[in-house]
């Protein structure tokens, strides 16, 4: 007994202690900062958001102790004091005791406090958190700040859905822009090896310490064609990329929606890259006008010949339908018996004699001698003996007129299915492979856009390049790609050849565009429509001397064509 109470008092020991450090300087990935100095300079002016910071006394002991915040949406001009070490260095309900949101004139709690007044949040280091998998927030108090409720062990769902519905007041007409960049992908987005020279495709190891490191430039289509759109016109200073933070990427499958997700919570700006624009995505963010169309194509497998000898012999009965063949045997039959009836008087007299088992024997060989006589007769292309009879001439003429048609018919037809080749099962749309009841790979960002457009088709979902590899697992026996990514993308180009793969039809466009914040958003549409005007395109970045000479692409795309 004692020791269960002992083993109870060290669990609730070590759960205070847990719950000691979330409440105290905030989870050691990202830990709250000291942002008091930040505060008390706002009270000489303005921030960028739709707070107005004033200093209500020229006293220095009540502007330490006081910072009067001004609301100038649904407000008024009224001014409510918020403490200088609001948000600095531990976690705290922050708000609890605040006007106007949580508490009205008399201190008392508002009956329609939002759940944001009772959670706890910091200021946190943001170079820290975004190599943590906690989840950060722009400050709307202070401008280039973040806020964690994640840091503290709350969630900051309800302040998210508050702060994005605040109307945000620029300062200024000229912005500095911080762009999130998904991942490596070349030749769209890429950063150089120092050591080796190369182009980095993929995060993974080492080159996750390239993929984070800012002060390493980025190259690419995709980035040298959103330098140029930048330039467009005047009211971006300056812009700079970044990476996606951690929280981001452990939150969703797709780097691309990673990165949505940022400009969400209020870190960056906009994204570059090739986004496709989707329902899910647009949850998160607004999109700019599109950079271009994206088609996407069914890839199933190559049609093989069938060579096996058996199948080339059975071709030679092919000009014909089964049930022509049947016709032809029976009227063979029926010739042949009245053939002999007419010719064979000797083998008819024994056939109606006394005996039983001579009237069948003579049957059965008139039968088979006529139909031997008749079929060599087909096979010969007429009657190849003389009779000596007036009726089974007449008869002789009659089937070796019918042996002209039917041959000239046969002859017609055998030569093309001697030459056709048989190509065995063969899909040339999304309705022939639900009809065989097999599965299709794609991608999982357009999963709403397939279930709706398919609704009968059996999917297998995953990212938009692990189709590929997911057709090499063998969970489906045809994906759906871009077909600008595999002309692009070297390894992926690579491996449709190799899987002997063809691009049979277009299985829909999706539009592609900037995904950004909703106060530069018009401003980048703008740019891409003013570069569209001078003839500025984002394929003619892709298409650039540099990226022809691509692993793959020396002999064309003819391993992808039907």
């Amino acid at each position: 007994m004692k020791g269960h109470m002992l083993s109870l008092f060290i669990m609730n020991i070590m759960l205070l202690t847990v719950g000691g450090m979330a409440q105290g300087g905030g989870n050691a990935e990202c830990p709250c900062i000291d942002a008091s100095d930040r505060v008390r300079a706002l009270a000489t002016g303005s921030n960028r958001t739709s707070l107005e910071v004033l200093n209500s006394d020229s006293d220095s002991n009540n502007m330490d102790a006081c910072v009067m915040v001004a609301w100038s949406i649904g407000f008024g001009a009224q001014r409510y004091c918020y403490p200088v070490d609001y948000g600095s260095l531990q976690c705290r309900k922050w708000d609890e005791n605040l006007e106007p949101h949580c508490v009205d004139a008399n201190g008392e709690t508002k009956a329609d406090a939002p759940s944001w007044c009772f959670s706890a949040w910091c200021y946190v280091d943001y170079d820290m958190c975004r190599h943590s998998e906690l989840q950060i927030s722009k400050s709307i108090l202070l401008d280039s700040v973040y806020i964690s409720y994640s840091t503290c062990n709350h969630t900051a769902q309800s302040w998210k859905q508050f702060r994005s519905g605040l109307l945000v007041e620029q300062t200024s007409s000229v912005k500095t822009l911080l762009a999130g960049v998904p991942t490596f992908y070349f030749p769209t987005l890429y950063k150089t090896n120092s050591t080796s020279g190369d182009a980095l495709q993929s995060r993974a190891g080492a080159a996750y310490s390239y993929y984070v490191d800012d002060d390493l430039p980025w190259d690419g289509a995709a980035i040298r064609y959103a330098n140029t759109v930048m330039q467009q016109s005047e009211g971006i200073a300056s812009w700079s990329y970044t990476w996606v933070s951690a929280s981001s990427q452990a939150a969703y499958s797709s780097d691309y929606t990673a990165c949505v997700m940022d400009i969400y919570k209020g870190l960056i700006d906009f994204c570059v890259g090739d986004f496709w624009v989707t329902q899910e995505r647009l949850e998160l963010a607004a999109f700019t006008t599109s950079t271009h169309m994206e088609d996407l194509h069914l890839f199933v497998p190559r049609p093989k010949v069938n060579s096996d000898i058996s199948l080339v012999m059975w071709k030679v009965f092919a000009p014909f339908s089964s049930a022509l063949w049947c016709v032809i045997f029976l009227l063979a039959l029926i010739v042949g018996a009245l053939d002999a009836w007419l010719t064979a008087k000797k083998e008819m007299q024994e056939m109606f004699g006394p005996s039983t088992t001579i009237r069948i024997k003579t049957a059965v060989q008139l039968l088979l001698r006529g139909m031997y006589g008749s079929s060599f007769d087909f096979i010969g292309g007429g009657a190849q003996s003389e009779t000596c009879t007036w009726p089974s001439r007449i008869l002789k003429v009659g089937w070796g007129f019918f042996v002209l048609i039917a041959l000239s018919a046969y002859t017609a037809n055998l030569a093309a299915f001697l030459t056709k080749q048989d190509i065995g099962t063969y899909w040339r749309s999304v309705e022939d492979v639900m009809v065989s009841r097999e599965t299709i790979c794609a991608p999982m960002e357009l999963k709403a856009l397939f279930k709706t457009k398919y609704p009968s088709a059996t999917f297998h979902f995953t990212g938009f390049l692990d189709v590929v590899l997911a057709y090499d697992r063998g969970e489906c026996v045809a994906y759906i790609l871009s077909l600008i990514t595999v002309q692009t993308t070297p390894w992926v180009h690579n491996r449709v050849c190799e899987q002997s793969l063809v691009s049979v039809s277009v299985v829909t466009s999706v539009p592609t565009a900037y995904p950004s914040s909703s106060d530069v958003v018009a401003l980048l549409s703008m740019r891409i429509v003013k570069a569209a005007s001078q003839g500025i395109y984002f394929m003619q970045y892709l298409e650039q001397p540099e990226y022809q000479g691509l692993s793959g692409r020396e002999g064309g795309y003819l391993c992808m064509s039907a």
